[in-house]
């Protein structure tokens, strides 16, 4: 095989490697509910990430995950919040309209 052949070979592997894992961070990005709503949420003295994903998931799913699309949706790399600031909070749409009537 000729050194340009195999330079093509690896770049054709190296962009199929790319658009792999691009398909799987897209999918990885959508609702893993189609009831799934976002709020925004105005943070409160003693919140935290992991208060606010408990306070607004289904009970169901798991809160580490929960707390990853809070960062995620907010483009946060840490979990430092502070009151007063205001966050994009994903929400199951019955979980929403029980916190609606409170």
């Amino acid at each position: 095989m000729s050194e340009n052949l195999r330079r093509q070979a690896l770049f054709g592997l190296i962009l199929l490697l790319i658009s792999i894992t691009t398909l799987f961070s897209l999918k990885a990005l959508k609702p893993a509910n189609e009831n799934s709503v976002t709020l925004k949420v105005k943070v409160k003295n003693g919140d935290s990430l992991w208060k606010i994903a408990r306070r607004y998931s289904s009970g169901q799913e798991d809160l580490q995950k929960v707390v990853f699309k809070i960062k995620e949706i907010n483009s946060k790399d840490s979990n430092l919040i502070y009151p007063g600031e205001t966050i994009l909070v994903p929400c199951e749409t019955e979980k929403k309209q029980k916190l609606s009537k409170k």
